[in-house]
């Protein structure tokens, strides 16, 4: 099985091969636009593989913001379009705490993802 841990999406040498997994824990969190990221997801992975990721949750209106923790939150309408638009769908889907902040919860997106080819 081929893997891809998120830290290595921006090698360029990552897009001559095809992975089964793509694994982006707490990645997506010092990123706000990912765009980028799911066109490589797309590009790289087999077909029927699997990606995992989580994000913070962005309750205000915008696609994604940064915090002021330095870490961006995504809204989830933002998150399902890109799933949509790089052809891939939802095989899981929740919103556990992902990390404590000020002893306060907070929530994540957590998706699994396959390829719809």
């Amino acid at each position: 099985m081929n893997y891809l841990p998120g830290i290595l999406l921006r090698c360029s040498l990552i897009k001559k091969q095809k992975y089964d997994l793509i694994l982006a824990g707490d990645v997506f969190v010092y990123q706000g636009d990912l765009t980028n990221a799911f066109a490589t997801f797309y590009h790289i992975l087999q077909p029927g593989g699997l990606v995992i990721f989580n994000t913070e949750i962005n309750y205000q209106q915008d696609d994604f913001k940064l915090t002021q923790s330095g870490r961006f939150t995504h809204h989830k309408h933002y998150l399902e379009q890109l799933i949509t638009q790089h052809h891939f769908k939802i095989i899981h889907y929740e919103t556990p705490v992902t990390r404590q902040q000020n002893n306060e919860p907070v929530y994540g997106h957590l998706y699994l993802l396959t390829t719809l080819d």
